[in-house]
């Protein structure tokens, strides 16, 4: 077995990390990985890809897990470097702090299927041209959305749902204690925009479970928070990722995992990680057997006038001309002046 290494490189320079040149190698890979999941996932696994935007506690976890199900093609993409905080709930280890996040997620990945395509773009979401955007967004099979900041979710729903592309956004609550899952998918489902404004409803007689911005940043703040509960919600969306990228005309068990909850409406998840949270002691009152760890699904209606899946329908020549960045105070008073 040949273990010589070689270095994949973007048209930018950026390394992707190392994989084996030995083709038989690759093919072993794929047979392993692919031998534990034999009538669950479809080999067809191995030509789709995958945009993970925010490679943090969950993007990361999501990351790695999709290519150890056999995802064959991914880019990731986050501005950041990797830090000591980083350690205690992400897929990063200590060498890999102070160097860019998507290099090292990338060399992790490469590690673990050598044969994985991966294109890493260290850059926020938000400092993308539409152009960029559309490009990227064109050639992936389902966008996941896992960033800290609510703007570059709102980007990427606009685009994902113009583009036609199934979209998965992960977050968590306040210390972890909860978490969602929405799922986005164009023609079926609302948009993450429309989907949102439940909990934002449902936080104003049911208190508020949502992390806090830094209005210095316009990021979500950072909590303290278990990663174990972190990885509880991202778990969920992996199976949640895969069965969207089960072929219709496959015959195996993932491929009618999702489909009952979309026909009900269902499209967006919640979880608790503790006993007596948020709504769901009403929900659950009276139920035996309740306590930490519940999950509801809830149905997101579609606003008719919502310019992302309102009754007004996007087409490429229009997501061209969306902003992808608000505009700073600055630069509208020199735009006025």
């Amino acid at each position: 077995m040949s273990r010589r290494f070689i270095k994949y490189r973007t048209s930018d320079g950026f390394v992707l990390g190392e994989g084996f040149k030995n083709r038989g190698v690759i093919r072993e890979v794929q047979e392993g990985i692919s031998s534990r999941t034999l009538g669950v996932l479809s080999t067809d696994i191995f030509s789709k890809k995958i945009l993970v935007v925010g490679v943090g506690s969950v993007g990361s976890y999501i990351a790695e897990q999709l290519v150890r199900s056999g995802v064959g093609a991914m880019i990731i993409m986050d501005p950041d470097v990797v830090e000591y905080a980083n350690l205690s709930r992400t897929v990063y280890m200590a060498y890999d702090v102070g160097k860019s996040k998507v290099n090292r997620l990338a060399k992790r990945l490469k590690r673990i299927n050598p044969g994985l395509e991966v294109e890493c773009w260290r850059r926020d979401i938000q400092t993308c041209s539409s152009e960029e955007l559309v490009g990227i967004f064109s050639k992936c099979d389902v966008i996941v959305a896992t960033t800290d900041d609510p703007q570059a979710q709102r980007v990427i729903n606009r685009f994902a749902y113009g583009l036609g592309k199934p979209a998965v956004f992960v977050g968590l609550y306040e210390g972890a204690e909860g978490g969602e899952v929405i799922i986005s998918i164009p023609g079926e489902t609302p948009c993450y925009q429309c989907a949102t404004s439940v909990r934002h409803e449902m936080e104003q007689t049911t208190g508020e479970v949502g992390v806090k911005t830094d209005y210095g940043t316009g990021k979500l703040e950072g909590v303290v928070a278990l990663g174990v509960d972190i990885q509880h919600v991202a778990s969920a969306s992996v199976k949640i990722i895969l069965s969207l990228l089960v072929p219709s005309e496959s015959n195996v068990k993932l491929k009618g995992f999702l489909a009952p909850a979309i026909e009900k409406g269902f499209s967006y998840l919640t979880f608790s990680m503790k006993d007596q949270y948020w709504f769901y002691p009403y929900i659950f009152e009276g139920t035996p057997g309740q306590y930490a760890y519940q999950s509801v699904w809830l149905s997101p209606l579609r606003n008719e006038e919502c310019v992302v899946c309102g009754k007004i329908e996007q087409d490429i020549d229009s997501l061209m001309m969306t902003p992808v960045k608000m505009p700073t105070l600055a630069n509208i008073r020199k735009a006025v002046d």
